[in-house]
């Protein structure tokens, strides 16, 4: 065999070596073990409210109800809260809604339907006090008087509510709203049999920003 052939067969063994020991793969052990039952689970606000009996729920009936009323009429009431979630909230807020039902007829009804709004005008609050773990908060210096009738009335709760008022944490002592309401003395004949159906409405927030 000629050197030049030797050193090519040479050559190319070499270049078959580096290709094996370039190409050559290494396992390596593992072993895997588990975390498993692991759960997230969301906390909860629970805000439940009673009018004085023995009994929570998440709404109660009507606890301010005028019926046959005339102008000087007052009427008064309170409701407890407790939160019975799991977890705090920030704040709670309170405002209202309503619908009025004018029915046509009465002679002395001056003004046939009357809206909403110009009878919750007349609907005055006199008291609002939210109370809670031997402390008091006068609400009405927080309501806006926003018709500019020179008081507080249901009309001016429903366009700015009562908010950011400290509130009962979850599972500890109740807290609760007194509020004396007044039909307005000068209200006129506009409003006789006028029925003005309202709901409060009580809210739990659990950020300062809601």
């Amino acid at each position: 065999m000629s050197m030049n052939r030797r050193i090519l067969m040479s050559v190319l063994a070499i270049a078959m070596t580096l290709t094996l020991v370039g190409g050559a793969t290494f396992a390596y052990f593992s072993d895997t073990e588990t975390s498993s039952g692991n759960t997230f689970t969301a906390g909860t606000l629970d805000l439940m409210i009673r009018d004085g009996g023995i009994d929570w729920f998440d709404g109660i009936g009507a606890e301010w109800t005028l019926s046959d009323m005339k102008p000087g009429d007052i009427v008064y009431g309170s409701v407890d809260f407790k939160n019975f979630g799991s977890i705090y909230a920030d704040h709670m807020e309170i405002t209202c809604f309503y619908a009025i039902t004018d029915p046509l007829g009465p002679e002395s009804d001056t003004e046939e339907n009357t809206s909403a709004d110009k009878m919750a005008g007349e609907m005055i609050i006199s008291k609002m006090v939210y109370s809670y773990d031997n402390i008091e908060v006068d609400c009405l210096p927080r309501i806006t008087d926003a018709n500019g009738n020179l008081a507080k009335d249901l009309y001016d709760l429903r366009v700015g509510e009562v908010d950011v008022l400290p509130l009962p944490q979850a599972g500890i002592q109740l807290a609760d709203i007194s509020m004396t309401l007044q039909f307005n003395s000068g209200a006129g004949n506009d409003f006789q049999g006028d029925i003005l159906d309202t709901t409060f409405m009580f809210t739990l927030n659990q950020d300062r920003n809601q």
